[in-house]
């Protein structure tokens, strides 16, 4: 997979634990030199910032981006069912 760096910024992202179900949400806020980026994350029960993070571009690789808030929201809800449909199984 090949990123255009420019495209990062300022895009919303999930990533995922090892069951490939959303584990963290944020947004890529700022690049440091060309390959870092500075990510802020959100609590997924209050919507408020939590951390920040720098994080290299390669360590990105498995992430979800998005270019607006509401597609990410459309995004976690329906992992959300999916983790839910999981544990109802269980």
């Amino acid at each position: 997979m090949e990123f255009k760096v420019s495209k990062l910024l300022d895009c919303w992202f999930h990533t995922f634990d090892e069951d490939g179900l959303v584990k963290l949400q944020g947004k890529v806020i700022e690049q440091i030199g060309h390959n870092h980026f500075v990510c802020v994350y959100f609590s997924s029960m209050t919507g408020q910032s939590t951390h920040k993070k720098i994080h290299p571009m390669q360590s990105m690789l498995g992430w979800e981006f998005f270019d607006d808030i509401e597609d990410k929201h459309k995004q976690f809800n329906e992992h959300m069912e999916q983790r839910k449909n999981k544990k109802e199984k269980a």
